[in-house]
């Protein structure tokens, strides 16, 4: 069944809250939708800012759009000091990927995860899907900063 793209959301949301619950983290919501993030996740007394979004497979790739989009026209391309991560949840494999705001060059308008090797080998700027499957990061990340 073909989803409203308000409903994707709230889906990808939703199961990004309950794998942060499961980690034993708190959840903070966003009321309005008007900032450029939708979750404070605090842990130890340690807040990160999440961006959850939601996609689906497209041959071989997994595309991150780093686009926000409104009425009227409005468009707003993510910057990496908006947010800590983003939680990128794709629909068709029922996965969620945390993705570092580190690993975004400003500016760019997508960022593509690839399923399997490249048919030429490429390796060098290629992200691996299954290399941000592990959100076992986040917590080594809370336990490595100040």
């Amino acid at each position: 069944m073909k989803l409203h793209k308000k409903m994707q959301g709230t889906i990808a949301v939703a199961k990004t809250i309950a794998k942060f619950n499961e980690l034993g983290c708190s959840v903070f919501t966003e009321f309005g939708d008007l900032s450029r993030i939708d979750l404070i996740i605090e842990c130890d007394g340690k807040l990160r800012r999440v961006q959850v979004k939601s996609t689906d497979v497209d041959g071989e790739v997994v595309r991150l759009s780093l686009k926000k989009t409104g009425p009227n026209g409005y468009s707003y391309t993510y910057k990496t000091t908006d947010f800590d991560y983003f939680v990128l949840y794709v629909r068709t494999l029922d996965k969620l990927l945390l993705v570092p705001s580190s690993v975004l060059k400003d500016n760019a308008n997508v960022l593509v995860f690839r399923l399997s090797k490249a048919k030429n080998n490429q390796t060098k700027g290629v992200h691996f899907l299954a290399d941000y499957e592990n959100f076992d990061l986040f917590l080594r990340d809370l336990t490595s900063s100040s």
